[in-house]
């Protein structure tokens, strides 16, 4: 049956007891009313339950699941969604359906699946709005994360060709010199309480400078010499509302399954009725604002000068849109560049900074692997400093790449280190379905159903692979020898998304992720765990 005609035979069910409950409540000769009042309470929850049972019996669900009636079950956030598909699927791993606060929800843990999925998201899949609001704040002008179309062809044409593999290669010298100066910051110290925090520094000012060409040298907490930057003072509170979105509002939301559920399946003016998601919105808007800012400074600068370009992504997608001036004016231009950067140093820093601390947790959990990679880093280096790697160098770092792979697939999902916890912040990304004409195992999935896709799930539980949970680099490299095997030989790689809108940002986050480790490496005899407590913060980087 029709999820519509499942509706329409419940309110049938419930007109009937309305009516029920009026004939009951009339004055007459006989009964109390106490009577009377009882017996419509009583009615009333075996007429409520008949009505759950029939409308879970006759309501369209496209694959098995838990079923409770018209407002479903409680996914009590996305270990919830993770245990409600380990009980319900079958050794296939086919997806599972169920009803969230009234919402036909499916539940795909299946990398195949959810690649499908994320090919078709253009097409058959929307965001929820307020997701696009948080990613992209400017309605009008939606960036690369977010427009849909031959909008998001010529946001993809503009923006991608700043995070290829020349322009990566040319960010390098500036990535090795942050990694120098995290090494010198972390020798100060006896124990590093939070490397996340010190990571989250590293790459703010990394992405920072990759943006917005911005040298502001956060981590080395020091005045940059030369001269002061007219941008400087804007770029301080954007460090400062990245922060705060980062470790106040987001960890707000994941530690409240009402606050996550007003984001996804709310109106924005409704959900900003809770402070915390109001305050959120707020620091985006401003994000956004500060953003247009900069853009409109530089923008001016680069028509007064065009030979000041530098290899940063501001200023190579300011000149490839000025160079198309027909299909791009100005106000369109700063607004599209705007969106686009404010998502990339967004959501560039604490990704970056999360997965650089986890793959530290997994060498300090795996001393062997450690001194592998330390042996190999030094090896390379030939008693070099660590500024002098080049691209040739980590090409040649292949046990730590294997390292690095096996973490991000490990950790795919595994979010921000928030107090005292680790929370998954990413790890059910929630699609809605648009449209009638989508299948998936040859089910039809109803428009407006929201999907939610277990990524890390999908890694290690359901990947297929023997000992999926465990974290084991070798399975990255051709046995007997040091070379690493292809990505598609080992697993479907899900941590830069899959489809059109895979990660374009996914170079550039390798590329740091590979430098920090190896300068941590190769700057230490020896990195320990102070505490046998599984979060990647608390190490000790003296021997």
């Amino acid at each position: 049956p029709k999820p519509i005609a499942a509706k329409k035979r419940t309110m049938i069910l419930l007109i009937g007891f309305s009516s029920l409950c009026k004939q009951m409540l009339e004055p007459s000769a006989s009964g109390a009313v106490v009577i009377r009042i009882g017996a419509v309470v009583v009615a009333g929850s075996v007429v409520l339950q008949v009505a759950g049972k029939l409308f879970d019996v006759l309501a369209y669900y496209p694959f098995p699941g838990p079923r409770a009636g018209f407002w479903g079950v409680s996914a009590r956030g996305c270990s919830g969604f993770e245990e409600m598909f380990s009980q319900h699927t079958d050794r296939s791993n086919q997806p599972v359906s169920c009803r969230i606060q009234g919402k036909l929800n499916v539940i795909v843990a299946d990398a195949e699946d959810i690649t499908e999925i994320l090919r078709a998201r253009p097409r058959n899949f929307r965001r929820n709005p307020v997701f696009n609001i948080i990613l992209d704040p400017n309605p009008d002008i939606p960036g690369i994360f977010t427009a849909d179309g031959d909008w998001w062809k010529r946001q993809h044409r503009a923006f991608a060709p700043a995070f290829n593999d020349k322009n990566v290669k040319a960010m390098l010298p500036m990535i090795l010199e942050k990694a120098s100066i995290l090494i010198s910051k972390v020798g100060k110290l006896k124990t590093v309480e939070n490397l996340r925090y010190t990571l989250q520094l590293c790459t703010t000012d990394v992405v920072l400078d990759a943006a917005l060409g911005q040298r502001l040298d956060f981590l080395e907490s020091a005045t940059p010499d030369g001269e002061p930057d007219v941008r400087r003072e804007e770029a301080v509170e954007l460090l400062q509302l990245l922060n705060l979105r980062t470790n106040d509002s987001v960890p707000h939301i994941v530690k409240n399954p009402w606050q996550a559920a007003m984001l996804l399946f709310l109106p924005k003016w409704i959900a900003k009725a809770s402070s915390v998601l109001s305050t959120l919105f707020a620091r985006s808007d401003r994000i956004f604002y500060l953003t247009v800012k900069i853009v409109s400074q530089r923008q001016a600068e680069l028509k007064a000068d065009p030979a000041s370009a530098k290899k940063n992504v501001l200023d190579q997608t300011l000149l490839t849109l000025m160079a198309e001036k027909a299909e791009w004016p100005d106000d369109d231009i700063r607004k599209a560049v705007a969106a686009n950067v404010a998502t990339f140093y967004s959501a560039g820093s604490d990704t970056t900074a999360n997965e650089s601390s986890w793959i530290m947790y997994r060498l300090c959990s795996h001393p062997e692997w450690q001194d592998r990679c330390r042996a190999e880093v030094r090896s390379v280096l030939q008693g070099r400093d660590v500024t002098s790697l080049t691209s040739s160098d980590l090409e040649k770092l292949v046990q730590l790449r294997a390292c690095v792979l096996e973490t991000l697939r490990d950790s795919v999902g595994c979010g921000a280190v928030c107090g005292t916890q680790v929370h998954p912040t990413v790890d059910a990304l929630v699609q809605f379905a648009k449209g009638d004409d989508f299948t998936l195992r040859g089910r039809k999935i109803p428009h407006g159903t929201a999907v939610s896709l277990l990524f890390r799930h999908s890694q290690t539980v359901c990947s297929g692979l023997r000992d999926g949970t465990e974290w084991d680099p070798q399975r990255w490299l051709e046995e007997g020898t040091c070379r690493l095997r292809k990505e598609q030989e080992v697993t479907r790689m899900l941590a830069f998304g899959g489809g059109p809108r895979v990660c374009t940002g996914r170079l550039l986050a390798e590329a740091e992720l590979l430098v920090f480790a190896a300068a941590l490496l190769s700057a230490f005899p020896k990195v320990c765990l102070l505490t046998l407590d599984p979060r990647p913060d608390n190490l000790d980087p003296r021997p």
